[in-house]
């Protein structure tokens, strides 16, 4: 059975990460820099700005999906936020390529596109520019062009998602979800009145089940 590192295990994205994954068949080790939740034995403290650390938990494993890193940076400093998402996102990519982890997911973000209310064409592909407005979309750019320099340089297969809003699996997010249909339900309504715009709303559902699929 493949054995999956995923990392930010204890995030709300995360979780769902590992159950979905976990409900499929797979051995998961989270990963996250806070404690862990309860006795779970498949779990691993770590920050990922610990280079040595990465490698010796990466080893043995089969794949990652790595969602390990910020939601933003609002609350620290510009060298923080590079330090948390871009050095981080370099150490777990180059760990993989050390001990033989070939297949990648991870988090990218919508916010490599910057404004979109700046962009003469929506909604954005993936041949939009990329524009971010600040440190955290510049780091998670960074990360794009570094996961297509290690399938360069190594046998690897990265796949990146640019995600925008996410829903978590709680009664929260559930109730935002529905608070946020009856705004898209009335969507036709509004688009008859301006130009069109497109956003991200993925489910945790279907980031989880991409992430499989991309192992």
């Amino acid at each position: 059975m493949k054995r999956i590192i995923v990392t930010g295990a204890q995030g709300g994205t995360g979780r769902s990460i590992v159950r979905v994954l976990r409900d499929a068949g797979f051995t998961v080790i989270g990963v996250d820099l806070q404690p862990p939740d309860g006795n779970d034995l498949d779990y691993i403290q770590l920050d990922l700005r610990d280079a040595a650390g990465a490698n010796d938990v990466f080893a043995g494993a089969d794949g990652l999906i790595h969602f390990g890193s910020p939601a933003g940076d609002s609350t620290m400093s510009v060298t923080e936020a590079f330090h948390n998402i871009g050095v981080a996102g370099f150490n777990v990519f180059q760990a993989a390529r050390n001990v033989g982890i070939r297949r990648i997911a991870w988090a990218s973000s919508i916010m490599t596109y910057g404004n979109l209310t700046t962009h003469s064409v929506l909604p954005v592909t993936e041949d939009s520019p990329l524009v971010p407005t600040g440190i955290y979309g510049a780091s998670k750019v960074m990360l794009e062009n570094l996961a297509q320099d290690f399938c360069r340089w190594s046998d690897m297969s990265i796949a990146g998602f640019r995600l925008g809003r996410i829903i978590y699996e709680t009664p929260e997010g559930r109730s935002k979800l529905q608070r946020m249909t009856i705004v898209w339900c009335r969507l036709p309504m509004v688009l008859r009145r301006r130009p069109r715009r497109s956003y991200g709303l993925p489910s945790l559902a279907r980031v989880g089940h991409s992430g499989r699929r991309s192992l």
